[in-house]
């Protein structure tokens, strides 16, 4: 017997032991560089041979659900990465491989599950951190997927879709500073959809500036050229840059984009820098191109009214009636316009009309009662916005010119009337403190029941909105003078010396557009 044999035999063993295990690295090595090369079939290829002899290869079954997953084959991937943890339960590479391919199989209480293993032994891992902000975000946790985010790093930041989802968490949670700042690493040659996202986002939270750029990035790529531009064109005007928004709305034109919103948003555009004749232009191609549409006979009037082109105001008016008859809008402003020409009895029937259309609206009601008090009937205004308060007992506007017109009425110190003025401007004032006008009116009236120092806080809040409001400053002189403070009266006096301050010729044409203004629907 041979008692070299079995030496033999170890040593042999031993190196083929070592020839297989040079074999597992390379064929490793081969599934890695295929990998990192975008051939996942190189790879499949290389790690079966590997499975065949080595079937419980951690290592080897996570290349595999890899490449699996690499092609698509999202169900395979995951079986074999649950095979890969069955042999090792907490490797890294093969839970976040699971994690990330139930995600796209859209399991996502699983993969929260795997997701929060692998932070349980890799507390800051940034893929596992990032896949639970991601899950977080779809869920609206937006606090949650912030921290999350911010717990992996970079991770977030590079991945355009996370980076987005982290500025719509932020903005959600009133952090729009933060949620404008993160979007500015959105990459230049990210997806023109994630492009036109952001710039929807930041255009909501007003950073105009920023909102532009991301809709330039978006133009080449996103699908819907029109919605790209015309959202550029809508940022340029509210970032104040109106030949930019001009430039981009012109070229869309060219490009056969006539649309009536367009052509609508370059009037304000053209307005804003002076072409008044291109702005009329371009609301009339609105109207022929969306003829059922008020809101662009509402703004060709309003651009006509602007410029004090009555019959031209009322010339669209009537033609936006005669083909939307119900519009309230319409007969509201066509109402605003007969008043301008002195057709008050006209004005009022269309402001009835108004009225009739849209009983909860305020302008109709207050319009009409502006209109009463042109024609020398404050008694018919009064009842009328009583009634209104009555109604709507938090109107602001009827509350104002309630007020404005108990005053007309001739009420004097310590009447009814005069109570009843005061307390209806100040309910406005309290509803709406930033009306230069209706505090000058009610520090007026304050002033007329000797409550100077009341007085004194409204009209100086009025000036302060309208540094011009020469009746608040005429009437605050007023005051001080009664108070004794001569030095201060005189200083006051002489802003106005040239001036009649409680001038009330214009008060229903001046009356009528601050109330078409101060609707948010005009």
């Amino acid at each position: 017997m041979n008692r070299k044999a079995p030496r033999i035999f170890v040593l042999v063993w031993a190196i083929v032991c070592l020839l297989r295990a040079q074999d597992r690295s390379s064929l490793l090595e081969q599934a890695v560089a295929a990998l990192r090369d975008h051939r996942p079939e190189d790879a499949i290829s290389a790690l079966k041979v590997l499975l065949n002899s080595s079937p419980d290869d951690d290592k080897a079954l996570t290349l595999m659900g890899t490449a699996l997953a690499t092609e698509g084959k999202s169900e395979a991937a995951a079986d074999t990465f649950k095979q890969a943890l069955r042999v090792h339960p907490l490797y890294g590479p093969a839970l976040k491989g699971l994690a990330a391919t139930e995600m796209n199989l859209q399991q996502y209480d699983a993969a929260k599950t795997h997701f929060e293993e692998l932070l349980k032994v890799a507390p800051d891992d940034p893929v596992g951190n990032a896949g639970l902000g991601d899950i977080a975000f779809l869920r609206s946790n937006f606090a949650d997927a912030v921290q999350y985010f911010e717990r992996s790093g970079s991770r977030y930041r590079n991945d355009p879709r996370l980076l987005l989802e982290y500025a719509k968490a932020n903005v959600a949670l009133n952090q729009p500073l933060k949620a404008a700042h993160a979007l500015t690493a959105l990459r230049d040659d990210a997806d023109g959809a994630l492009h036109f996202e952001a710039g929807t986002l930041l255009a909501s939270i007003k950073h105009y500036d920023s909102a532009a750029r991301q809709f330039e990035l978006a133009l080449p790529t996103y699908p819907d050229q029109y919605a790209a531009g015309f959202n550029l064109v809508l940022a340029r005007v509210k970032q104040q840059k109106y030949r930019e928004a001009i430039d981009a709305g012109q070229k869309l034109v060219a490009n056969g984009q006539k649309k009536a919103e367009l052509y609508n948003v370059l009037a304000e555009a053209y307005e804003k820098t002076g072409d008044t004749k291109q702005a009329y232009d371009a609301l009339r191609t609105a109207t022929q191109l969306e003829p059922s549409d008020e809101a662009n006979y509402v703004d060709l009037v309003t651009l006509c009214i602007e410029h004090k082109n009555y019959d031209l105001a009322a010339e669209i008016a009537g033609i936006g009636l005669a083909r939307i008859p119900a519009s309230q809008r319409l007969h509201l402003e066509f109402g605003v316009v007969l008043a301008m020409k002195a057709q008050l009895e006209q004005a009022s029937n269309e402001f009835e009309a108004a009225a009739k259309l849209a009983p909860a609206r305020s302008l109709p009601h207050v319009a009409l009662a502006l209109v009463f008090m042109q024609m020398n009937r404050p008694e018919d205004a009064v009842q009328l916005l009583r009634k209104r308060v009555r109604q709507f007992p938090d109107d602001y506007l009827a509350l104002w010119f309630l007020g404005e017109a108990l005053n007309r009425s001739g009420v004097g110190p310590g009447a009814p009337g005069q109570k009843e003025a005061v307390a209806a401007l100040e309910h406005s004032v309290q509803l709406d403190p930033d009306i230069s006008q209706s505090q000058e009116l009610l520090g007026k009236l304050l002033a007329r029941d000797d409550r100077f120092d009341a007085a004194v806080l409204h009209l100086e809040r009025a000036i302060a909105l309208d540094p011009n409001n020469v009746a608040a400053t005429y009437q605050l002189a007023q005051v001080y003078s009664r108070k004794g403070d001569t030095s201060r009266a005189k200083e006051l006096f002489a802003k106005v010396s040239k001036m009649k301050a409680d001038d009330r010729a214009n008060f229903t044409n001046g009356g009528l557009q601050q109330i078409l203004r101060a609707d948010p629907s005009m």
